[in-house]
């Protein structure tokens, strides 16, 4: 982990589905005010938990680099919208992702008994797979299991934002 340039990772890819969200379930359009800037993003990883642990083992810090593209662009795009982070699920500002089981945490659900990471060796990839712990985030390593979502990054929280924010009167009218 840790790599210098942060320049090169946003490729703009999930941009556009991220940049849908508040106009589709808010009402209004997409502002830049929504997002984190990326040397805000920067700055809060390299103090974050994950930081701590890397500069006392004489590592480099967590990087924005470091991150699946599609979590980048998720918090340059919504990273400061908290009607979008801050539902039914929570998203961690990125100074409380944590690593727990081999994986980074960085959603867990609102009565914390289940949190959402990526297994720290698919961090390298652009929009791994999603996989659920279910314990909270909080409970130590080795407790819980850990169970795919069967959705990457981009798709399992659009779909959590979507369904937290999702009218109940139209959900029924849909299956009805």
């Amino acid at each position: 982990m840790g790599m210098a340039d942060e320049s090169s990772t946003s490729t703009g890819v999930f941009t556009e589905l991220y940049q849908q969200l508040p106009h589709n379930l808010l009402g209004r359009a997409w502002s830049p005010a929504d997002g984190m800037p990326l040397q805000t993003l920067a700055e809060r990883l390299a103090v974050g938990p994950i930081s701590a642990e890397l500069r006392d083992a004489h590592e480099p810090v967590l990087s924005v680099n470091d991150l699946p593209i599609s979590l980048v662009e998720f918090y340059l795009c919504l990273g400061s919208c908290p009607e979008l982070l801050e539902t039914t699920h929570f998203f961690f500002d990125p100074d409380e992702f944590f690593i727990v089981d081999d994986h980074l945490v960085f959603l867990e659900d609102e009565e914390e008994s289940a949190a959402w990471g990526i297994p720290v060796d698919q961090l390298p990839l652009p929009d791994p797979l999603l996989w659920r712990r279910t314990v909270g985030a909080d409970t130590p390593d080795g407790e819980g299991d850990w169970l795919c979502e069967d959705g990457t990054i981009s798709e399992v929280v659009t779909d959590v934002i979507t369904w937290a924010l999702s009218d109940p009167d139209e959900d029924a009218e849909d299956h009805a």
